[in-house]
């Protein structure tokens, strides 16, 4: 009820879930897990930016360009 729209609520749902997969990597108590975890992370952040608006469309597509040769 707090959320104004779908999206938003979708938003948040995903940072959850991204959270938990973190929180379940560093539970497994393996080194390597804490990698995973930092990238989980990452995503909760992710999708709280584009919540907030501070991660726009133009960003993700800049960030796919720089990383990928397409149309060549």
């Amino acid at each position: 009820a707090l959320l104004g729209s779908a999206r938003q609520a979708e938003r948040l749902r995903e940072a959850a879930q991204a959270v938990e997969r973190a929180q379940e990597q560093l539970r497994s108590g393996h080194p390597a897990r804490a990698e995973l975890a930092a990238v989980d992370l990452s995503d909760a952040l992710a999708a709280l930016g584009r919540l907030t608006g501070e991660v726009t469309t133009e960003d993700v597509l800049g960030k796919i360009f720089a990383s990928f040769c397409i149309g060549k």
